[in-house]
């Protein structure tokens, strides 16, 4: 199918936010991206008034939400004017639900979030009501140099939440629906990944405010590979009734990067109307 005028308005890459104080330089390594299409009556008691979520047709026509679950391990995160080696490292996972608020910007709203270093998650927590403190085990087979992909294998423990995966590479008979329902894989990444304008409920909520951070991404995503998911555990998103168990084995797409470079700003509060 071809891509519809609204989505390839979608994929187009945003405007980068102002120049402001205390940006972060991130350098995210081996991420992973699980995308959902779930009935948008099962997002809208769990996201913000003034926020849309974005909407897709699932195989018979209805329109869905879309809802991620995303993991990367953040290396040498820091200030932009600290110096090199720093920084901190950790893995971050998060649970967000696609959509836009303000400008029309591509954006996603973060229901929840788990970091892996104490520092890290204390700082988020200081701003970010939904924000826990997780441990990871993670295995990541493949050969970087040569930029193929084996699998990968996460496991995370947090107060709020189990997030567990196991994925391998793709089969032909995956790769012959990867792209519905947009109209080329390209456009796909674009939809899913360019996504710059992130929400989430601050700690101190004043009524109709939400927190943003805003992000930079780089003009040209790198490459993703679709791979294919072995077994998912996914218990926030069964907690909020968005999945079951066995809806979480069926995802819309999963992608890997090795690699993302980004810039991110500091948290600001937002009216969303």
């Amino acid at each position: 199918m071809n891509t519809p005028p609204e989505l390839r308005a979608a994929v187009s890459a945003p405007a980068e936010p102002p120049n402001r104080l205390f940006a972060a330089s991130l350098c995210l390594t081996d991420v992973l991206v699980l995308t959902y299409l779930v009935p948008v009556a099962k997002v809208a008691s769990l996201i913000p008034t003034g926020f849309a979520p974005d909407v897709l047709p699932d195989a018979e026509g209805e329109l869905c939400a879309l809802v991620q679950t995303t993991a990367a391990f953040c290396e040498e995160a820091r200030l932009s004017f600290a110096p090199k080696g720093s920084g901190e490292s950790y893995r971050e996972i998060t649970y967000r639900v696609l959509g836009r608020a303000t400008k029309n910007e591509p954006g996603a709203y973060v229901l929840r979030s788990f970091y892996t270093a104490d520092a890290v998650y204390l700082a988020h927590r200081a701003v970010e009501k939904n924000a826990d403190f997780a441990r990871a085990t993670v295995h990541i087979s493949g050969n970087p140099v040569a930029g193929s992909f084996g699998g990968y294998r996460l496991r995370t423990v947090a107060d709020c939440g189990t997030t567990e995966w196991d994925t391998a590479t793709i089969t032909e008979e995956d790769a012959e629906a990867i792209n519905a329902p947009f109209g080329n894989f390209g456009d796909m990444t674009r939809f899913l990944l360019r996504r710059t304008a992130l929400y989430f409920a601050p700690v101190a909520p004043v009524r109709g405010w939400q927190g943003l951070s805003p992000l930079t991404l780089p003009a040209e995503l790198p490459v993703a590979t679709p791979v294919r998911l072995l077994s998912a555990r996914l218990t926030p998103w069964r907690e909020w009734g968005v999945l079951t168990a066995e809806a979480a084995l069926l995802p819309q797409s999963v992608l890997y990067l090795p690699s993302l470079a980004v810039s991110a700003y500091a948290p600001r509060p937002v009216k969303l109307s």
